[in-house]
């Protein structure tokens, strides 16, 4: 772990020299990476100080566990994944009555003064990518002495042609049925509504004319 110092230099410290209690050194590393790294995004307006000192809290020692697994098996289980998800509620989010993201998103939203969607637990999809993302930084950080490295595309990954690109979310943020339109469609709606909206002046016109004559009829 380091901290950065102003300008280029940075001061590195240890885990171990941080906390003499090897399970606490052990989850440092877990929340340095899972809050945010040079590899893994990190929650907006949380940091790693704050959860560091509310996983440290008499109350919340078992998280203390949760964070420890991560990075420690080749594989991302559906159990840590669940146990990650509660983590992030009642660590990084602070919410003690959720038991679902989905839950964790419509009441913070509840709670929001000034709404602001960036404040708002990640979905489950986009959380699942940054579980990965997080699982493979720990595993290589805990790993590095062995050289020992994961396929970085079966972790929030994908390859391109000028390298490797995170993987923010699997599936369309909105259900299918309630599709926003296209930028190319929306443009096409107001051409034709142009067109209908001259098709309108000329008729007009045409009416105007028409009456224009008859009146100079009478008038004969």
């Amino acid at each position: 772990m380091y901290k950065k110092k102003s300008g280029n230099a940075a001061e590195f410290y240890s885990c171990r020299s941080l906390f003499s209690d090897p399970d606490k050194a052990c989850a440092a590393l877990g929340v340095y990476t899972f809050t945010g790294c040079d590899t893994v995004e990190g929650f907006f307006g949380l940091g790693k100080v704050t959860a560091m000192k509310r996983i440290l809290q008499p109350n919340n020692m078992a998280y203390i566990e949760i964070i420890k697994r991560l990075g420690v098996e080749e594989e991302l289980s559906d159990e840590l994944f669940e146990q990650l998800q509660l983590f992030t509620i009642r660590i990084i989010y602070n919410d003690p009555v959720s038991k679902r993201l989905c839950e964790a998103r419509a009441r913070k939203w509840q709670q929001l003064r000034h709404y602001d969607s960036a404040r708002l637990p990640p979905d489950e999809d986009s959380f699942r990518q940054h579980c990965l993302r997080s699982h493979l930084q720990a595993y290589e950080y805990k790993n590095a002495r062995l050289a020992k490295r994961l396929i970085s595309t079966n972790f929030g990954w994908e390859s391109h042609q000028d390298g490797l690109h995170p993987v923010m979310h699997t599936i369309p943020a909105l259900p299918i049925q309630v599709q926003l339109p296209q930028s190319s469609e929306i443009l096409e709606g107001e051409s034709d509504t142009e067109t209908e909206a001259e098709e309108v002046n000329v008729i007009v016109l045409d009416s105007s004319m028409e009456d224009s004559e008859t009146d100079e009829e009478f008038s004969d």
